[in-house]
């Protein structure tokens, strides 16, 4: 029987290659439109994250209470955190630009559809099919 560990790798790994492909290319695309590459790093992680946490409530048919505040409590603080000139500075951010924010709201969908292409073989994630699932999710 293989480890938790093992069975988790090929999850590990797509979720990294789909929080770091969309930030990546949104970074890379960031001069071209005028965006600051800091700001867009950022944001565009936190955003492709909380894209795949909405992905994933999804595959449990709901999205709990606690997963909700969760995402909005994480989008909220991104969202201060480049609203308020306190927390900018402190976080060494610029003002986004409205080149920045058009690259990191799209870095959601983004991982979104890689996401769905990387998963779309229809197999369950190996922490989905893990008999400790209820305990380590029990939303």
């Amino acid at each position: 029987r293989e480890s938790f560990d093992r069975q988790l790798l090929p999850t590990i790994i797509t979720r990294g290659i789909v929080t770091a492909v969309p930030a990546l290319a949104a970074v890379l695309l960031a001069p071209l439109l005028g965006g600051q590459g800091s700001a867009v790093a950022f944001g565009s992680i936190v955003c492709t994250q909380l894209a795949q946490t909405v992905q994933a409530g999804a595959r449990e048919g709901r999205l709990s209470l606690p997963v909700i505040g969760a995402i909005a409590g994480s989008g909220g603080v991104t969202a201060l955190s480049f609203a308020v000139p306190a927390l900018r500075r402190f976080l060494g951010l610029p003002l986004p630009t409205p080149g920045s924010l058009a690259l990191i709201a799209i870095s959601g969908p983004a991982a979104a559809l890689l996401g769905g292409m990387l998963s779309e073989d229809g197999r369950r994630s190996a922490l989905d099919q893990h008999p400790g699932r209820r305990l380590l999710n029990p939303a």
